[in-house]
């Protein structure tokens, strides 16, 4: 968990740092969508960290904490969705990181809850 998170966070900052040289390859224009790059970024440290739990979930045969987190992710993404007014590229990266952000949380407190009863 550990060496995935730092490896994650270091590869995340150089996004989040270069992301308008990473854009202006494409030219001037996609400076501006350099903000959703770096939004991206910060979601590939809680992609990494669903997929972990998730991997330690299944491991355990708690599938259904799956199905859980899955559910209460979309929840708050497409309820994120239907309360914007445009649907630009920068607000899919927001919703991205909701899902990724919300069901990380339903992992680590599900997870907390296991060990807490005794479940490892």
């Amino acid at each position: 968990l550990y060496v995935n998170l730092i490896i994650s966070i270091f590869i995340s900052f150089l996004f989040f740092i270069f992301s308008e040289n990473i854009m202006s390859v494409y030219g001037i224009n996609y400076i501006k969508g350099s903000s959703t790059l770096e939004i991206l970024s910060i979601t590939s440290i809680f992609f990494t960290l669903a997929t972990i739990y998730n991997r330690y979930m299944v491991s355990i045969s708690k599938t259904w904490l799956l199905f859980f987190a899955a559910f209460i992710g979309s929840v708050f993404m497409f309820t994120f969705l239907l309360i914007q007014k445009n649907l630009t590229s920068e607000v899919l990266a927001y919703s991205f990181l909701i899902y990724f952000l919300s069901g990380t949380i339903m992992y680590i407190f599900s997870y907390k809850y296991l060990n807490k009863k005794g479940t490892k």
